[in-house]
């Protein structure tokens, strides 16, 4: 079954976007599409690329910087350096053009809209990037694989697919779920000790795969792992 030519992955978005945009004007004409109608879409191709090359990446390395100066102020070496604070922030550029919400919708629509139009071909779809290709077999939820389960370590490792990342959860003793962090790359290790010292205890995981900072729906099987000192 065909899905749709427009990534949902944000991973692939980027690359669509930045070969549609700067071609879009190339058919402009061909295609019957008034100059204000490419502009807006150039407008809200650059817009999109931006929060993803540009404003979320700096923003999360922010959040490290913080996250990294907030543990020294609580835990660290009172004999060490005081550092600056928040090391290694970047603000994020401002952007010139505003945009109203929705452009990932308005620019699906064009795409539809394209496809209507006399001057339309597949060769042009294929340039565009906007021939619908079979559904992507990337994985809707991740496979989880132990690799290591001591107390202060527990490892697992857990399949990309194409994806963002993943948000893990955990609970103990059959307790409940809380979440326990989020992973971009591959193994995830928890440094929780035991939560009585000394007494082994039964860990279940599972994690859910993001899609930039949004989390798909569905969990991955549960991992199980019985932890000892």
């Amino acid at each position: 079954m065909p899905g749709s030519p427009v990534p949902n992955s944000e991973v692939d978005l980027v690359p669509w976007l930045g070969n549609f945009g700067p071609k879009l004007a190339n058919y402009a004409t061909t295609l019957g599409l008034l100059p204000a109608e490419v502009t807006a879409s150039q407008a809200d191709v650059n817009y999109i690329i931006y929060l993803l090359n540009v404003r979320l990446p700096l923003e999360r390395q922010t959040l490290a910087a913080t996250v990294e100066y907030k543990n020294f102020m609580k835990d660290g070496d009172a004999a060490l350096p005081l550092p600056a604070t928040l090391p290694g922030t970047v603000a994020p550029p401002a952007y010139p053009t505003a945009i109203l919400p929705g452009a990932m919708v308005r620019l699906r629509k064009l795409v539809q809209n394209i496809k209507t139009r006399p001057g339309y071909t597949e060769t042009i779809g294929q340039d565009l990037g906007i021939i619908a290709t079979d559904e992507s077999t990337a994985p809707t939820v991740p496979t989880l694989t132990l690799i290591n389960a001591s107390s202060g370590s527990v490892t697992f490792g857990w399949n990309k697919g194409g994806w963002t990342g993943v948000k893990v959860q955990s609970r103990i003793n059959g307790g409940p779920w809380i979440d326990v962090g989020v992973d971009l790359f591959s193994p995830f290790v928890d440094t929780r000790p035991l939560a009585v010292p000394g007494t082994p205890e039964m860990r279940e995981y599972r994690s859910a795969y993001l899609d930039g900072d949004t989390q798909l729906p569905g969990y991955s099987q549960v991992l199980q792992v019985t932890v000892t000192a």
